[in-house]
């Protein structure tokens, strides 16, 4: 099949040509589609030569009928835009493709970071975690190991004593021949009837002296020394050659202003308490002072509410 707009190019493209006769031409294109036999060629060219002579319609001779011919209609031009605005629409759009993948090899490369941190994060959380495990294995076992330490410590410290010993059971199961092994006595702690005798025996050595204010030897501004070398001077003058070594071991002051003289033994105090020497020994001292005696509070129960206390005789009486 032979196409309209080559045939009708293919006649018009001829440059430097004199225009055609529309007989000559029309015969001329009729002479050399001859031999096609194609109606539609021939169509064609008449279309062509009435848009070339301007006419509204040829005869052909070897066509019997005339056949009018109209203009085409026109057709309304197709705009193409400019090749330098394609040109630059293209640049466009290849300039976003190549940011693109820019963009995609960045995010590629931050991914393959991203894993590469991940894995290294996972690879040191199992290290951790074996560690730890580890690390829990060890405890348990120390652990275990404490309860037995605990025992042999305490077998250590507390050995197991044996069976109570009866000696009716060792009598019998001892042999005639052998003879018992002494026991160590054991040791018990002190009752308090030894701590009251120990401190009678301190309350033997002990002499009691009252002091009146004013004193110039026993008072809050002398020294404790000072006041303990004027007693042992004091008492030293009053050494005889048969009496006992008069020597002061402690002084101690009391709530009451007094002091408390313990002497070296029970024997000295005894003997500077007699009257006689208890006068020269406070004037030894200066006056201002007394000895007093130890005295003792006694509860006595079911004494009538009339006994008159009040009368010497009865007090007497009483002791």
């Amino acid at each position: 099949m032979v196409d309209c707009g080559e045939v009708l190019e293919f006649e018009l493209g001829v440059p430097g040509t004199e225009p055609f006769k529309e007989r000559d031409f029309v015969v001329m294109e009729e002479r050399s589609f001859k031999n096609v036999g194609n109606p539609l060629a021939l169509l064609c060219m008449r279309r062509r030569i009435v848009d070339v002579s301007g006419n509204d319609g040829l005869t052909l001779d070897k066509e019997k009928k005339t056949n009018p011919l109209h203009h085409p209609p026109p057709q309304q031009p197709v705009s193409t835009p400019p090749k330098d605005a394609l040109a630059s629409n293209l640049e466009l759009q290849v300039s976003s493709l190549a940011a693109c993948l820019v963009d995609i090899r960045k995010a590629v490369e931050t991914n393959k970071t991203s894993a590469t941190t991940l894995l290294r994060t996972i690879d040191e959380a199992r290290d951790d975690l074996h560690n730890a495990a580890q690390l829990v294995n060890d405890t348990t076992e120390e652990l275990s190991g404490i309860p037995s330490q605990i025992k042999d410590a305490v077998s250590n410290t507390y050995p197991q004593q044996a069976m109570n010993n009866s000696p009716y059971r060792d009598a019998l199961l001892m042999d005639a021949d052998e003879t018992p092994t002494p026991k160590a006595a054991p040791r018990t702690m002190p009752t308090s009837t030894d701590n009251t005798r120990a401190n009678a025996a301190i309350k033997e050595r002990q002499i009691l002296l009252d002091i009146q204010s004013g004193h110039n030897i026993f008072n809050d501004d002398t020294p404790r020394g000072e006041m303990v070398h004027a007693l042992q001077k004091a008492l030293t003058n009053m050494q005889a050659p048969e009496g006992p070594s008069l020597q002061v071991k402690a002084l101690t002051r009391i709530r009451n202003r007094g002091f408390v003289v313990e002497m070296e033994s029970a024997e000295a105090a005894a003997w500077v308490r007699d009257p006689i020497r208890k006068l020269i020994l406070m004037e030894s001292l200066g006056g201002n002072i007394r000895l007093k005696d130890r005295t003792y509070n006694l509860l006595i129960p079911f004494v009538p509410i009339t006994t008159k206390i009040e009368d010497a005789a009865t007090l007497r009486n009483i002791e």
